[in-house]
């Protein structure tokens, strides 16, 4: 949390079946939120991290 992202860097490495799989920034701004857990399972359309962004001060998500 409070760490700058920019639009397509990987924020979160989801890991199955010991393949991993980068998930990106869907834009610019500060990660305000992380909703993922370290070791928790995690199912297709959920909510990983919430980045506020720079320009208008509002929220994207990263998701899975």
């Amino acid at each position: 949390v409070g760490s700058s992202v920019a639009a397509g860097e990987v924020c979160v490495v989801l890991e199955a079946m010991k393949m991993e799989t980068p998930v990106v920034a869907p834009c610019a701004g500060v990660v305000c939120a992380v909703r993922a857990v370290t070791s928790q399972l995690s199912s297709a359309g959920n909510l990983l991290l919430v980045i506020r962004t720079q320009e208008e001060g509002t929220e994207a998500a990263a998701a899975e």
